[in-house]
């Protein structure tokens, strides 16, 4: 589960470039 897992953190980074959502910070 090599792919999910670098899925995971670039998901976590794009939310972190683009906090757009507004969910967490």
């Amino acid at each position: 589960m090599s792919v999910f897992d670098q899925q995971s953190l670039n998901i976590e980074v794009f939310f972190k470039i683009y906090p757009s959502h507004g969910s967490g910070t």
